[in-house]
């Protein structure tokens, strides 16, 4: 996990745990990811052991994470007195369905992953934002300047099994779409480090925010 927003996650975890509510309930985790086990790694620390990591990939129904065990989403119902931790750039998608299954306990939002996403049409938001394309735009261009002919990929936020997928079809479709040379983008160095295991092109390291500023740009 990016370093700004492990911080994140710990500042909310000091809040919870200062008003008492992590020792009230029964902890469950949603998403069986790093960033998932890195948030269980500090509730362990704190005495605090989780019920559950709640899933939707049924392939790891019956693993475990330090004693952990991974379940399906339904099986909270069968809890009292629940809470639900999530550390997930797809925290709205998880909490409706939670609320869609019939859970209707606490479910926290550890770290906000979607930097640039600003429901305003405030003066100061809409400068902010275009301050952010500006700079997107400006990175964008100063790679292509550095890199020239190189196809640009931006992977969006720090996922490893993702990074893997992309780099293993990603040669084949720059020989389908012409392209001889590739330039990846990546969030943080063990993105990079998977990227750089295919030895066909080159892995820049960056951090989320600046990923994010690049996105938001090629996006307009």
């Amino acid at each position: 996990m990016e370093r700004e927003r492990y911080t994140e996650m710990i500042e909310n975890l000091d809040r919870l745990s200062d008003d008492g509510s992590l020792q009230k309930y029964n902890v469950f985790l949603f998403a069986h990811c790093n960033a998932t086990m890195e948030l269980a790694d500090e509730l362990l620390k704190r005495g605090i052991k989780p019920t559950a990591i709640l899933d939707n990939n049924s392939d790891k129904y019956g693993m475990d994470y330090k004693g952990i065990a991974v379940s399906e989403p339904a099986s909270i119902m069968s809890t009292k007195d629940a809470i639900v931790l999530i550390v997930s750039r797809f925290y709205e998608q998880m909490s409706a369905q939670l609320r869609s299954i019939g859970f209707d306990g606490d479910i926290v939002k550890m770290t906000d992953y979607n930097t640039y996403a600003e429901y305003s049409l405030s003066a100061d938001t809409l400068l902010r934002k275009s301050e952010r394309v500006k700079r997107g735009i400006e990175r964008i261009s100063r790679l292509k300047e550095e890199y020239p002919g190189h196809f640009i990929v931006l992977c969006p936020f720090p996922a490893l099994g993702d990074v893997y997928f992309c780099m293993s079809y990603l040669k084949s479709y720059m020989q389908i779409s012409g392209y001889e040379k590739a330039l990846v983008c990546t969030v943080g160095d063990a993105q990079k480090q998977v990227a750089d295991l295919f030895g066909y092109a080159v892995v820049l390291e960056f951090g989320q925010k600046e990923i994010d500023e690049m996105i938001q740009a090629v996006n307009l």
